[in-house]
């Protein structure tokens, strides 16, 4: 919750750099909690909403529906279920077979190697970390321009 008030907080300020975005709307339909829902459901349909009922649609809506849109992407690709909340009768029940959850960063070192490979950034120093390279900051800066 802190996160989300953060990020609308920084939106909303003069410093606000969020209006571009490099993936266009229509990819953005299978990744449902990006910045650009975050401004739309904050300034329409959060803004009528108690604090319980905003944690219960964020628990909801971006909780649970979408780790249920993810694994059924997932079950449609590999058939070994994978969920560890199975609904029953009782409501949700946690499945005792399936592993516990672990913290995960998907994607993200691909996105990384694909902006190396694009010569957009670079990895240096001690310790290693990645740097915009000068055509990154170029194109950067082309894109919050537009």
């Amino acid at each position: 919750m802190g996160l989300l008030v953060a990020i609308e907080a920084r939106r909303r300020s003069e410093k606000a750099d969020y209006g571009v975005s490099l993936i266009p709307a229509e990819l953005l339909h299978y990744y449902p909690i990006n910045l650009a829902t975050l401004q739309q459901y904050s300034t329409k349909d959060w803004e009528a909403l108690g604090l319980v009922d905003l944690t219960g649609w964020l628990v909801a809506e971006w909780g649970v529906a979408t780790h249920l849109r993810v694994a059924l992407r997932k079950l449609r690709a590999n058939p070994k279920a994978t969920f560890r909340l199975r609904p029953s009768e009782a409501g949700l029940e946690v499945d005792p077979d399936i592993p516990p959850i672990t913290p995960t960063n998907p994607r993200l070192k691909q996105a990384l190697q694909i902006l190396r490979d694009l010569g957009l950034t670079e990895v240096s120093g001690e310790p290693k970390t990645t740097h915009l390279t000068g055509l990154g900051r170029e194109v950067l800066g082309e894109c919050l321009e537009g």
